[in-house]
């Protein structure tokens, strides 16, 4: 029998780290027999003095009813057992160990009165030390975000727990002590405690707080788990008054006005607009897909990014148009319209200009921007009622292809804001047969015929209906629901591939978008393979569709390209031209098929540039032997610029929407000769 906690898991911190409960595992073996695998010290004391792994002899008088309890388990179980002979009734929980072994093992926790009341104390001492600290003390998970905040945080930051957690604690640190913190963190990391003699921390009121700050990492078999903070303010250090005005009306990151003063001129602005019979509009700019840039190159790029995007718009703004950050990676531009069409040549000219890459750490990145309109007084006469219409326009470009512009009108859905709910709803969408796998044809531009399609998900909810993709994807992927998601619909395909295989159509390619998170994770190649060879389906039938931010680690990314290739799947890589477009990736990768994004598409008939940019694509992906998809073609003009510049394969609602699967066998499949 092992005594010495027998997995490098990160279940090991739920199950052995408290160890005033017995913990027993038992392993299930061939002919309904088990053995004794594991036992800590609690559980070895109060059951048995022997050493034996027959659990009848390990047990003894409880082992009948722990037996009656293990056969009629189908998931976790909790029981009240009682020894016949008189022994001391316990509790039990039983729930099966996800863990590679050769058989099945199942963890049995034991509590009796004594544990349970050694287990509440130690539980209330460790609460009370965080909670009852004299100084102020936050815990951040691995990735810094705040989880847990003492009352002591409200007199130091005039924050309450509430409002910091789910923060990032370097959102607190001015932008002179980023680099300091950020040494800190990485020794945190690394399970090393660190201390700052004084670091500054931004006040909520406009001025900078001189603390000290003490980093405690709470370390689990070598790995940091999560991390206290303990900050202690040090006296008699306040900047100046003009530095504090300063900071009180302006984004601390950019330099830009931010919402404060956005409502202090908002009053004035809407006051004069009134008098003069006039309109304010309302542009609410929104990053897209920023969450890629902060996910593949970190929190400190995209702050750098923000700086970029703020200089960039900085240059479009004129005296009549005033430059806010709301939050994030939106941005509020507040127009005096003095005259018609101001607004649309000042949003048409905000397109054009994040048409151009940014450069950082030698490589070019393109942002694209989405813009959503509203307008004082006809949509509100509060900047908050403003503010929440022009963010329902930005909703509606961002689901309908990013990178344009749209005024807010009545018929416009209010977005749906509660996220938890639709996230619980989401975690048991495959459980309520919700989701749909539907099909977009790719059509040859040379014939006019379809051998390949791409998959799309589509959820249809008891609850909320239709829910975009543009809403729940996210959702998925932040939630880390993605990757349960991203199996059932690669299994989905293959399952679909081999149900047309049965019916002798012949051959058709399927394109399956990976989400960043899947593609890197450790099993993604093995998995994929697997489902694939379950259904008997020839891997050069699936196209792995990844984004260009998927390709932010070389060793790696290569690593399972090469793996992937050699096992005979199809390599295509989803909008390009807008992310991570650096020319070295197209050379080193084993890339078959690149997508062009459909903001290079939807106006190309006037926009030369995107022309340009579109046949250069085109042109550069031919000389390395890969093949090109158009993606957005909605317009005959659009797909004959596209066949003239010789890319072979379209898609878009030019053609078809995603339909469903016997819609697909119904009009596109052909029986196999």
């Amino acid at each position: 029998m092992n005594n010495e906690e027998p997995f490098e898991h990160p279940l090991q911190q739920e199950y052995f780290q408290f160890h005033t409960h017995m913990i027993v595992i038992l392993e299930i073996l061939p002919e309904d027999k088990m053995k004794i695998f594991y036992s800590n010290d609690s559980s070895s004391t109060f059951f048995s003095s022997n050493n034996s792994t027959a659990p009848e002899s390990f047990f003894g008088s409880y082992w009948s009813a722990i037996q009656d309890t293990l056969t009629h388990i189908d998931s976790c179980v909790c029981k009240r057992l009682i020894d016949k002979t008189g022994g001391e009734p316990l509790d039990m929980t039983v729930k099966q160990l996800s863990v590679s072994s050769r058989y099945p093992l199942l963890v049995l926790e034991f509590k009796n009165r004594e544990t349970k009341i050694m287990h509440q104390k130690w539980k209330e001492k460790y609460h009370s030390l965080l909670y009852f600290n004299s100084d102020a003390l936050v815990t951040l998970n691995r990735e810094g975000i705040i989880t847990f905040c003492n009352p002591k945080i409200k007199q130091l930051l005039n924050l309450s727990p509430k409002e910091l957690i789910g923060r990032h604690f370097q959102e607190l640190v001015s932008d002179e002590d980023q680099k300091s913190f950020n040494q800190v963190w990485s020794f945190v990391k690394n399970g090393k405690a660190y201390e700052l003699p004084h670091v500054e921390l931004l006040h909520p009121k406009g001025h900078i707080l001189l603390a000290s700050l003490k980093s405690l990492p709470v370390v689990v078999n070598d790995e940091c788990l999560e991390t206290h903070i303990i900050l202690k303010e040090l006296p008699n250090y306040m900047i100046s008054n003009s530095k504090m005005h300063y900071l009180s009306y302006h984004d601390h990151l950019t330099g830009l006005w931010n919402s404060r003063m956005l409502k202090i001129h908002f009053g004035q602005d809407s006051l004069q607009a009134t008098e003069e019979h006039g309109v304010l509009r309302i542009i609410h700019l929104g990053v897209d897909r920023f969450k890629t840039i902060i996910e593949s190159l970190g929190y400190m790029a995209g702050n750098e990014f923000l700086i970029m995007v703020a200089n960039r718009l900085k240059k479009v703004c004129t005296m009549s148009e005033k430059l806010y950050r709301n939050s994030g990676d939106e941005f509020i531009i507040v127009v005096q319209e003095f005259e018609f069409a101001q607004t649309e040549r000042l949003c048409e000219e905000i397109l054009r200009l994040f048409k151009q890459p940014f450069t950082y750490n030698n490589h070019e990145y393109y942002l694209s921007m989405s813009i959503g309109v509203s307008t004082f007084p006809d949509h509100g006469n509060t900047i908050d009622e403003l503010i929440e219409k022009s963010k329902q326009a930005l909703s509606v470009v961002k689901e309908r292809g990013r990178a344009h512009y749209r005024y807010f009108d009545e018929e416009m859905k209010v977005p749906f804001t509660n996220e938890a709910l639709m996230e619980s709803h989401l975690r048991r969408a495959i459980e309520f047969n919700e989701l749909t796998v539907c099909f977009q044809p790719q059509i040859i531009l040379k014939t006019g015929k379809s051998v390949s399609f791409e998959a799309l998900l589509r959820w249809n909810n008891r609850k909320f209906g239709e829910v975009s993709p543009a809403k729940f994807i996210p959702l998925a992927e932040a939630s880390g629901i993605i990757h349960l998601i991203g199996d059932w619909v690669i299994d989905q395909v293959c399952q679909r591939l081999r149900e047309w295989q049965s019916k002798q159509y012949q051959p058709v390619k399927v394109a399956i978008n990976i989400s960043p998170s899947q593609f890197k994770s450790e099993n993604f190649c093995t998995k994929i393979f697997d489902i694939v060879n379950k259904y008997s389906i020839n891997p050069s039938c699936i196209e792995i569709e990844i984004t260009e931010s998927a390709l932010m680690r070389p060793d790696e990314t290569l690593k399972s390209l090469v793996q992937l290739k050699e096992m005979g799947f199809t390599i295509s890589i989803d909008d390009f031209g807008t992310g991570y477009s650096s020319l070295s990736y197209l050379k080193k990768y084993p890339i078959d098929i690149i997508k062009i994004d459909r903001s290079f598409i939807q106006d190309i008939e006037t926009d030369k540039k995107n022309e340009a940019i579109a046949k250069t694509i085109i042109n550069l992906a031919h000389s390395l032997g890969m093949s090109v998809i158009a993606e957005g073609i909605e317009r005959d003009s659009q797909a004959e610029i596209m066949k003239d510049s010789k890319c072979q394969i379209a898609q878009g609602f030019l053609y078809s929407q995603a339909v469903l699967p016997e819609v697909i066998e119904q009009n596109y499949l052909q029986a196999a000769r």
